[in-house]
């Protein structure tokens, strides 16, 4: 067993990445331990049928601030990473009008406010309608007394059901990927109040110029061991064993690793089996218990590479599909990712039948397309957490009971949902708070 590491991460999502780069950044040691062959836990790059693919199809906006902030610190431009484009939200459907929504260049939130007004797709009642909601929003700073469901709070709050289904419920499933009937208001508030209120450039689309994995994993791993970071990959932590008060013995197949400082960076249930033999951590263990986890399905089709989307993302009202998003800016032209969000009857079907159903449905949409010449379905059961209302009263901290033991991930008490952004902010407050402890 080697000298005690300061701290040791389990697990090399962007949760466990974002911790150990803050603390490389810092000068402290950091070993980090990740099951699979490849960084980057549910944002990395996979390989199926000889196409490289993202394990779900992502997409980042201007908000994502201290993703960008550890891009710039690791030596990488937003501008070779990501064309990024002001806000052009457009829906089509199969039996009703389509609605677009384009975000003006003007100061926040009056960018949000003349887009709505200006919005193709409702009658003015209903744009007036929206507007007097956000209005309302806004004087209370976001903040409501109680973390209703989504659709009842939207109801009690005079949206009708037009607006709920075409404008609302989209945007709750992009952002919280939970069923607008269970969502939490509260989380879905935070983000609506960041991405459009505190500045324009916030709400902008930042489209990846590459795969997922060259956008964050890689150069995570290209620093963390340019700065001395140890990377322990295809190795998984079998338990950890609290040796005394400040020191951890951590268990592999046929080793042990000695750390002063733990940071859990795994989903709430492998961070449950790993610390279930600390009493100290019950109350812990119960709060995890709750965690509910809810899907991301994503459908690849590669068509010849003259075939594209008029723009770079188009949303889609009426079928399975969600959005559709055209990977031509990837490098990857004639791609594209047909994304289905959260439960729902889809996730019975074959992925045969599911990619048939899709193609139906491209089909109706783009009548004068080819046939595609592949098909690729990645399904993410435990993709993101359930992001159902009352989810912050029982989201943990990143510190613990236990001395020197942390969490992070974008179910700890970030106030965000399940998103890249999340685990990296939950990733850089743990460091903050390790750096503090040691120093």
């Amino acid at each position: 067993m080697n000298s005690p590491a300061p701290v040791v991460i389990i697990g090399g999502g962007w949760a466990g990445l974002s911790t150990a780069i803050e603390l490389s950044h810092n000068k402290i040691p950091v070993t980090l331990i990740e099951s699979n062959q490849q960084l980057g836990g549910r944002g990395r790059t996979i390989t199926i049928d000889n196409m490289e693919i993202d394990n779900g199809q992502h997409l980042l906006i201007g908000a994502y601030t201290e993703t960008l902030r550890l891009l710039k610190l690791m030596g990488h431009q937003e501008s070779d990473l990501f064309d990024r484009q002001p806000t052009l939200l457009y829906r089509r459907t199969y039996t009703l009008p389509g609605f677009r929504l384009s975000l003006p260049r003007i100061a926040a939130p009056l960018h949000f406010l003349l887009g709505l007004l200006t919005a193709k797709g409702f009658s003015l009642k209903e744009r007036i309608t929206i507007i007097q909601l956000c209005l309302t929003l806004n004087r209370c700073d976001f903040s409501i007394a109680q973390d209703l469901p989504l659709l009842q709070w939207l109801e009690q709050n005079n949206q009708t059901a037009k607006i709920i289904t075409q404008f609302w419920q989209p945007l709750c499933l992009a952002i919280l990927n939970t069923p607008i009937s269970i969502a939490s208001s509260e989380v879905f508030l935070l983000v609506l109040k960041d991405s459009f209120t505190l500045k324009r450039n916030y709400s902008d689309f930042l489209f990846s110029r590459h795969n997922i994995g060259r956008l964050f994993p890689e150069p995570a791993q290209h620093y963390l061991e340019k700065t001395g970071a140890t990377l322990i990959t295809t190795e998984r932590v079998k338990s950890i064993e609290q040796t005394n008060q400040d020191q951890f013995t951590l268990h592999l197949h046929d080793y042990s690793i000695a750390a002063q400082h733990v940071v859990l960076a795994v989903p709430p249930k492998q961070c449950h089996r790993l610390t279930e033999n600390l009493s100290l951590l019950t109350p812990l263990h119960q709060q995890l218990k709750r965690f509910k986890t809810s899907p991301i399905t994503t459908v690849y089709l590669r068509y010849a590479k003259n075939v594209s989307l008029d723009q770079d993302m188009v949303g889609v009202s009426g079928g399975i599909l969600e959005w559709l998003i055209d990977r031509s800016g990837s490098e990857q032209a004639g791609i594209i990712a047909g994304i289905i969000s959260g439960p729902g009857p889809h996730m019975a079907l074959s992925k045969e039948a599911l990619a048939q159903k899709v193609v139906e449905e491209i089909r109706t949409l783009f009548p004068h397309w080819p046939e595609p010449l592949h098909i690729s379905v990645v399904r993410e059961k435990q993709a993101t957490f359930l992001c159902e209302s009352g989810v912050n009263s029982y989201r943990p901290e990143n510190n613990t009971a236990v001395p020197h033991l942390w969490l992070a991930g974008d179910y700890t008490n970030t106030g965000y949902p399940s998103t890249l952004e999340g685990a990296v902010r939950s990733g850089v407050a743990c460091a903050k708070k390790i750096l503090h402890n040691i120093r």
